[in-house]
């Protein structure tokens, strides 16, 4: 019999090494909160805590012992001691309570005793040394021992939403909450009286202590000033918009910072104020002036910089590596482009190493979506409309002929050139404008809705004959006719809001069921084999991917929210999570490059990639196994090609042959000492008869054997 000739994967990828590292960005990233200590060094709240000491022009994450992404507040002692409060922001729901670094951010420590909540938004300290902590849903907390244990005090604040917290020379504490107003104790914090004479807007974002012990709050209705104690309060407008403030600061000199879509200055307590520096570019949601006078605005797209001798706003974002990225793309000739939520679209040249934004032409740095057309012009959809480039991305055209809504979720190009675009909300939005066609390579657009229930497009997803798949607001669609009349896909699948839905490249169908984002309940993956005909659950309990991509050896890679990265080398039946090295565990794009290197684009972190090429290794994902298994080959039958899966849970001598039906040996998958982990061979038969076959798992006292069908 003819000797077999096993394309086998070299080489294993074991946990002694990384599966992911982070690269260098893209910078950038939500930032909700600042504090500066008195040497000038300042931090930065993004994703962890970044630190910078020339003035923002360089940051470095100090986040060792924080377990944290969520940073809703930062706080900074007389003595230098840093606390962090961990709750909900742009980048995690629910919080990991409070952290404390007594070395400058170097280290740090969860110090959570007596905390009955841990989402803290807010931070305070008084003259005598107390800790106070204002937290999201549990009211207010106080330490007298440094933040080593704490006590709830929050008697007589209804739900308990404090979101900001400020002390007046007096001692009198003032709590702002998101719903009710402002408290207030007089008695360091053992009882709350509400103060909301004259306040009318009484969803209260920040809070600082002016010039001459005047209270100003930054309200979704303007600033409100108090200039007794706040028994009353007086709506600021002369010079300031009157709606949508976010955060508030002082400098040395009690100028008083306001930060809505422009940052404002006023240096007479509130009574006049004009703008700063020039239009930022993204809303200010945390503020902060450091003792040389310059001014830093924190939000969407980074961390901008204002000096005296400046007019215009400096983005100073470099080492930031905070952004969420919620697109990727490889282009034909190898550039990796990253769509990102506040900052734009960034490419990188070189395999991740460095990333440069490139926004010339782009007029809203939200990028939802990206995809390449076979001439090689880029397209992307944004929370502005669509773009496009013909120079790899250097100059970008707005198109917006026949366009009806502005955010554009999901592009893709059929075989012949022909432009899909898919309108809708954010997630938690439900407006959205259906699908949109294009012939001219996106220079007019007209609506093709027939047969859509719902116009909120998540995603669109085009398989090799040219049907088009839309994942809307409310079920899955189909359109064989490049979109001029859509069927409901309803056999097995819920009629529930559909995320994403993705083709892979032997047909299959996968479609994410979102139920509950945060909880995960009703979250799942269906996938089809009939062209959406019909549908069947797979994959993990409560978990709904956001995101796939397909491997050239037929692995499937899918990203979660809250659960890091997985991988299924059987078409979507089991996944096995891949998530060593990846430091946050939001993953909401997927990519792979042509030399096998996967992409991952966070909700927080920046991009990762893995350390070595798939298509170089033979994969090993998941931690250590409990017992020795061996499992089904995938696909059975199969031609020519099949995998075999099997399980160590120890230091083990295998022995993996297979062996026809006479019980001749015509393979020798593996025979050598491996290390514990799951494991995966391919056995391909070329030069064999269809049949049955036979393969075995010999490791140490474990054997078992299995049957494969090979057909021609």
């Amino acid at each position: 019999m003819k000797n077999l000739f096993l394309l086998l994967i070299a080489t294993s990828l074991s946990y002694s090494q990384n599966f992911w590292q982070q690269t260098s960005g893209p910078s950038g990233g939500y930032v909700g909160s600042f504090t500066i200590n008195a040497a000038g060094q300042i931090f930065a709240g993004c994703g962890g805590i970044f630190r910078s000491t020339d003035h923002g022009s360089h940051w470095v994450a100090t986040n060792n012992g924080l377990t944290t992404v969520g940073v809703a507040t930062i706080a900074i002692t007389a003595d230098g001691t840093l606390f962090v409060g961990s709750g909900y922001d742009a980048v995690e729901a629910g919080g990991d309570g409070i952290f404390r670094s007594t070395d400058n951010g170097e280290t740090w420590v969860q110090i959570n005793n007596g905390l009955t909540n841990t989402e803290v938004r807010a931070i305070a300290f008084n003259a005598g040394g107390d800790v106070f902590a204002g937290t999201y849903g549990g009211g207010i907390h106080r330490s007298s021992d440094n933040g080593n244990t704490w006590v709830h005090i929050d008697g007589g604040i209804p739900n308990g939403n404090v979101m900001a917290l400020a002390i007046n020379p007096a001692g009198y504490i003032f709590a702002g909450t998101n719903d009710s107003g402002v408290f207030r104790s007089t008695n360091n914090g053992n009882s709350w009286v509400q103060m909301n004479n004259g306040l009318a807007d009484v969803r209260i974002r920040a809070m600082i202590i002016g010039s001459a012990s005047y209270l100003l709050a930054a309200t979704d209705g303007g600033v409100y000033r108090s200039t007794d104690g706040g028994n009353s309060w007086v709506k600021q407008t002369n010079g300031i918009p009157g709606s949508d403030v976010k955060s508030l600061t002082l400098d040395s000199s009690k100028n008083v910072y306001a930060g809505a879509g422009n940052v404002y200055r006023s240096i007479d307590n509130g009574d006049h104020w004009t703008l700063a520096g020039n239009q930022l570019p993204s809303t200010a949601y945390a503020l902060a002036v450091d003792s040389s006078g310059y001014v830093f605005a924190g939000g969407y797209a980074g961390v901008f910089r204002l000096t005296e001798v400046e007019a215009a706003w400096l983005s100073v974002s470099n080492g930031l590596i905070s952004s969420t990225v919620g697109s990727l793309a490889v282009t034909s000739n190898g550039f990796v482009f990253a769509g990102t939520e506040g900052s734009g679209i960034f490419r990188s040249t070189d395999n991740g190493s460095t990333w440069e934004q490139t926004n010339n032409g782009i007029t809203h740095p939200s990028v939802k979506t990206i995809a390449e057309h076979s001439n090689g012009d880029i397209f992307i959809g944004t929370g502005g409309g669509l773009f496009r480039s013909s120079d790899h991305g250097d100059h970008w055209v707005p198109l917006t002929n026949g366009i009806t809504y502005n955010d554009v979720r999901s592009i893709v190009i059929d075989s012949t050139g022909v432009l899909f675009a898919g309108t809708g909300d954010s997630f938690w939005g439900t407006g959205g404008d259906g699908v949109h066609r294009s012939t001219d390579e996106g220079d007019t657009w007209i609506q093709v809705n027939n047969g859509l229930t719902n116009f909120k497009i998540n995603k669109l997803a085009l398989d090799s004959s040219g049907h088009l798949f839309a994942a809307t607001g409310r079920g899955l669609f189909r359109s064989t006719d490049d979109g001029d009349n859509w069927v409901h896909l309803t056999n097995g699948l819920p009629d529930s809001a559909v995320y994403v839905v993705e083709v892979g490249p032997n047909g299959s169908v996968f479609a994410s069921i979102i139920g509950d984002i945060v909880s995960g309940i009703g979250n799942a993956v269906y996938r089809s084999m009939d062209n959406g005909e019909s549908w069947v659950q797979v994959g993990l309990s409560n978990n709904a991917f956001t995101a796939y991509a397909f491997s050239p050896n037929g692995n499937i890679y899918g990203g979660t929210f809250d659960k890091g990265a997985f991988v299924s080398i059987d078409n979507g039946t089991t996944w096995d999570s891949i998530n060593t090295g990846l430091t946050f565990r939001s993953v909401i794009s997927l990519a792979i490059n042509s030399s096998g290197y996967v992409f991952a684009g966070t909700f927080g972190a920046g991009v990762f990639r893995s350390m070595q090429s798939i298509t170089s290794a033979k994969e090993n994902f998941s931690g250590v196994p409990t017992s020795f298994s061996l499992s089904q080959n995938y696909p059975n039958p199969f031609n020519p090609t099949t995998t075999i899966r099997y399980s160590l849970s120890g230091r083990s001598s295998v022995s993996l042959k297979v062996y026809d039906v006479l019980g001749r040996e015509v393979a020798t998958l593996v025979d050598g000492v491996q290390e514990a982990g799951n494991k995966a061979a391919e056995f391909n038969a070329s030069g064999l008869s269809s049949g049955v076959y036979f393969y075995r798992l010999n490791a140490g006292t474990f054997s078992q054997t299995r049957k494969l069908l090979l057909l021609r």
